[in-house]
């Protein structure tokens, strides 16, 4: 994310000599400064230190002496300054020049950053299954010509197309890969600009999506002309977008530091390049030898065979008297589909919620109601079009917002969502992003619609340590937010960015869900 680190407090003091400091309690700080502009300072170096990466802060706020030169020395040997460990007019005057604000360096326990890895590059973990990505502009700057503009990112992706198997193609918004957009301020993706001269821009990692967004209260030019470059700082982002981090190399494409290019053309560094060829291989290589999802990940098991899940309790063919669902409130699948009716499904049967619990006659079999789909179904999701899909084992079965069947159902998962593997655990479209997101056992991913790719499982414990195994159920509910069930327990999923459990999870689906107990409203579960 590109930005202008700057503060007021933060103010540039050239002096002759830079190398000076004074003592305690404020150390390794320029000397000549007030005794407010010193501790002002300290305190804006500190924020920014700690802001990127260099800095780790003790539980109580405080940081030692020897945690603060450390962070000052490695700042910069990043920023390619003399290292010296002093707060000097030069380093003050780096932190100030306008630089994306991705983290450069990932803090440890100790309070200091982590040791630099051997290669200077780095990645972020995601990358995008296919060579051949789209991108759209969803919306324009309000100052800056559109055709400029369009010319600006097309060059800028021309950019890692040279390096690479990568093309890339213009789409119509919401088919494409990754959008851009010229916003201002506040706008929903919970990374606020700032006006003019504070943050430029930022971009997603593939794994949330790859958006990329610029600030359009700034100045922005399609080259290096008067005003921001667009160019440089789109190809900057795109690099971003293709899952790439800050380079430790001051030369790169990927350094930290806003940098304006004199020519036409931006080059990439060697260091960009071999980042780059680590993620999609090289364009020696034919296009079998890139990575994909499945290369690293080993699918689970059938949901309806895996052995030694104890919560799992597959209700025999031959049960003619309806299940407990209080005895065992383990679901197969949960979603709200497009007349605004939730419905819990649990191997036969059905229910159809309320606010209290479930309604009058329920639960009934699911054969009875729903036509074609069988029972013991392994996930359901509704699109935001009111269509509901039910998916079991590589087949899924298709109804509209009433739940009429489809014409053709089934279908092969394969044939609609390309890279979903067979047998899923859990499905749900989350709020915040409005895409599809799959379940399988310890891992989930994205996936963006029919055109395009599953995109980079992720581990679910990273949503909670509580999924050591998987996730039996997933919706959005008519409240807007997301839930997750696993076993007899559902948790309230954080609707931005990245998936955290809220605090105060989980609680029981029995009591909240289906008023087992005391009859508990869920009005907000």
């Amino acid at each position: 994310m590109i930005g202008i680190a700057a503060t007021a407090a933060l103010t540039i003091i050239f002096l002759k000599e830079c190398c000076l400091s004074i003592p305690l309690p404020m150390p390794i700080i320029q000397r000549h400064l007030s005794n407010v502009d010193l501790k002002a300072t300290y305190k804006a170096a500190h924020r920014y230190l700690k802001r990127y990466g260099y800095l780790n802060v003790d539980a109580d706020g405080s940081v030692t002496d020897e945690q603060f030169t450390e962070a000052l020395r490695l700042f910069q040997k990043v920023a390619s300054l003399p290292v010296t460990g002093v707060l000097c007019a030069r380093t003050i005057e780096k932190m100030l020049q306008p630089r994306c604000h991705e983290a450069d360096l990932e803090p440890s326990d100790d309070g200091k950053a982590k040791k630099s890895r051997r290669k200077r590059y780095v990645v972020e973990g995601s990358y995008w299954s296919s060579s051949n990505l789209t991108y759209s502009i969803s919306r324009y700057s309000t100052t800056a010509d559109p055709t400029s503009i369009d010319d600006a990112v097309r060059r800028a992706f021309r950019v890692w197309e040279q390096h690479s198997l990568l093309r890339f193609k213009k789409a119509p918004f919401r088919m494409a890969n990754i959008d851009i957009a010229f916003v201002r301020r506040t706008h929903g993706d919970g990374e606020p600009f700032d006006g003019r001269g504070g943050i430029l821009a930022h971009a997603f990692f593939p794994q949330y999506g790859g958006s990329i967004h610029f600030d359009d209260d700034e100045a922005w030019n399609p080259g290096p002309a008067k005003g921001l470059d667009l160019y440089a700082v789109a190809a900057h982002e795109i690099g971003h977008s293709l899952g790439l981090k800050h380079s430790k190399n001051s030369e790169a494409l990927m350094a930290p530091f806003y940098q304006s290019h004199t020519s036409n053309e931006i080059s990439l560094h060697s260091d960009d390049v071999d980042a780059l060829h680590y993620l999609y291989g090289s364009p020696a290589e034919e296009p079998s030898a890139i990575w994909s999802p499945t290369d690293e990940v080993i699918w689970p098991s059938n949901k309806v065979t895996d052995e030694g899940n104890e919560y799992f309790n597959q209700q025999p063919n031959s049960l003619v008297n309806k299940v407990d669902i209080c005895a065992n409130p383990v679901l197969d699948a949960i979603t709200v589909i497009g007349n605004g009716s939730t419905y819990a499904f649990q191997g036969e049967w059905y229910w159809r919620l309320n606010h209290l619990s479930y309604d009058d006659g329920y639960p009934r079999r699911i054969s009875e109601d729903w036509d074609g789909l069988p029972g013991n179904i392994d996930a359901a999701v509704t699109d935001r079009l009111g269509n509901t899909y039910f998916f079991k084992e590589d087949k899924y079965w298709q109804y509209d917002a009433d739940g009429r069947a489809a014409v053709g159902n089934p279908k092969d998962i394969s044939s609609t969502f390309p890279d979903t593997p067979e047998n899923l655990d859990a499905a749900m479209v989350w709020t915040y992003d409005q895409r599809f997101y799959f379940f399988k056992g310890k891992f989930f991913w994205q996936h963006l619609n029919s055109s395009r790719q599953a995109v980079w499982p992720r581990l679910i414990k990273t949503i909670s340590s509580n999924f050591s195994s998987r996730v039996d159920a997933a919706f959005t509910w008519t409240n807007g937010k997301n839930y997750l069930f696993a076993g007899p327990y559902y948790y309230r999923i954080s609707g931005w960015r990245v998936m955290k459990a809220v605090p105060g999870y989980p609680r029981s689906t029995g009591e909240w869900w289906f008023g087992c107990s005391d009859g508990k409203s869920i009005e907000e579960p």
